[in-house]
């Protein structure tokens, strides 16, 4: 499947790397994965990816970084290659964090790099051979998500005290930071617990890790080098465990908020509500006729007034809005604008408030992305979100650079043809889902 289509990378490198990273599961899992593979080598091709910046010294191992060929302004990517064979790779792009592939458009980019320079290719694997692939100590993430069970990031953090070709020497005292390691002297120690169930003393642990990687103080120098994917990743989990702890709303709160609604959201309503406020971030899938509708409201009721949002942005398709706007002044006396006019006016509209709830369409969001982006909605709701089900589309690139702090996806076909249709939604609403 991969012999000469990923440029001069040996598929059988490819197919090895695959196997590994696959493994417990069946044939059409693997065959996907190389499909998935082939896809961003061909992605990277597309977009003209080419290395900009080498390791330091002219060593073949080590941070690379690539842009689009003839671009300078565009964002640089960093990525590690610490193995050529197995491949030892890791990257800061958002693919690489989330596909559970260890590879990336980037990552092959570089590879295919490296394989087009013989010479450069034999001293690299000559210093994987020779244990020279990983300076440390180090915080090393393994990306490959389990086949089964919760598959908690988080919990495939290791740290390794030494790296692969240093001898190692005895400490006196261990850094604090190594408190959340088991270590065994054998290898990279396995972090402890990843405090799933436990919010706080999961800031503290991110905190602690962040602080090692990356010190606060000028002058400070880290304790820990880490990989490219780390950082990107310990910061969003920082961010959304920070997030939670303010937002959180009593139960006390959601009742004495749900009661000021002009009409009362059934049980089963309230429980849709409930949900999405305790995490934030929903997709919604009732039938039709069941009130995705009333709960979208009754949520976004809920934290005007709590005071937990000032700005909230609704897309609906256009044939919807005077429906919206009628439920919404039926439950609720919390006001909300319609975004319509010229465009000039609507842009006026954008700037000209600077708190509350708006109203808007597809069509019309991708014609103002500018000032809707820029008015920083905190809830962004979306009806019928079939509509970026396919990651190809105008209105799922745009709408997917929004970043609101709470999400509602509403929806009653989630998934109508392929299970890469919700995955297109999920891939916005919480990206680590699937």
């Amino acid at each position: 499947m991969a012999d000469r289509r990923a440029g001069k990378i040996p598929g059988e490198l490819l197919a090895r790397h695959i196997l590994q990273v696959t493994a417990g599961g069946d044939w059409p899992v693997r065959e996907a994965a190389m499909q998935a593979v082939l896809r961003r080598s061909s992605y990277g091709k597309d977009d003209g990816l080419t290395v900009s910046e080498r390791p330091a010294g002219r060593r073949p191992l080590g941070i690379y970084r690539t842009r689009r060929k003839g671009t300078s302004s565009e964002r640089l990517y960093t990525t590690l290659i610490a193995g050529i064979d197995p491949i030892h790779a890791s990257c800061d792009c958002a693919d690489y964090l989330r596909n559970s592939l260890g590879l990336c458009k980037h990552v092959l980019t570089v590879l295919d790099h490296l394989h087009q320079r013989p010479r450069l290719l034999q001293q690299a694997i000559k210093l994987q051979a020779a244990g020279q692939g990983l300076e440390g100590p180090a915080l090393l993430w393994d990306p490959v998500r389990p086949m089964v069970g919760a598959g908690d990031w988080l919990e495939r953090i290791s740290y390794a005290a030494t790296g692969n070709g240093q001898r190692k020497r005895p400490q006196r005292t261990l850094p604090a930071f190594a408190q959340h390691f088991l270590t065994n002297g054998s290898g990279p120690g396995v972090l402890r617990t990843a405090y799933a169930e436990d919010p706080l003393a999961r800031y503290r642990l991110i905190e602690d890790l962040l602080g090692s990687i990356r010190p606060r103080g000028r002058g400070r120098r880290p304790q820990l080098a880490t990989e490219p994917a780390l950082p990107p990743l310990l910061d969003a989990e920082r961010r959304r465990l920070h997030d939670l702890s303010i937002h959180t709303l009593s139960q006390t709160e959601i009742a004495r908020a749900v009661a000021s609604m002009k009409q009362k959201p059934y049980p089963y309503q309230l429980e849709g509500i409930e949900r999405f406020l305790a995490a934030g971030r929903l997709l919604l899938a009732d039938d039709m006729g069941l009130g995705k509708t009333a709960q979208a409201i009754g949520s976004c009721h809920v934290l005007a007034k709590t005071r937990r949002v000032e700005r909230g942005l609704l897309i609906v398709p256009a044939s919807l809005k005077p429906q919206w706007l009628r439920e919404w002044q039926s439950f609720t006396d919390v006001p909300l604008v319609l975004v319509e006019g010229r465009a000039d006016e609507r842009r006026t509209l954008y700037r000209k408030h600077k708190k509350g709830f708006l109203l808007t369409n597809y069509e019309q969001f991708l014609r103002d992305f500018q000032p809707a982006t820029a008015w920083k909605p905190e809830i962004v709701v979306l009806d019928e979100a079939q509509r970026i089900k396919n990651w190809a589309t105008k209105s799922a690139t745009f709408i997917k650079r929004l970043d609101p702090r709470f999400r509602l996806v509403l929806t009653g076909t989630p998934m109508e043809n392929r299970l890469e249709e919700l995955a297109s939604i999920y891939d916005w609403v919480e990206s680590f889902a699937l």
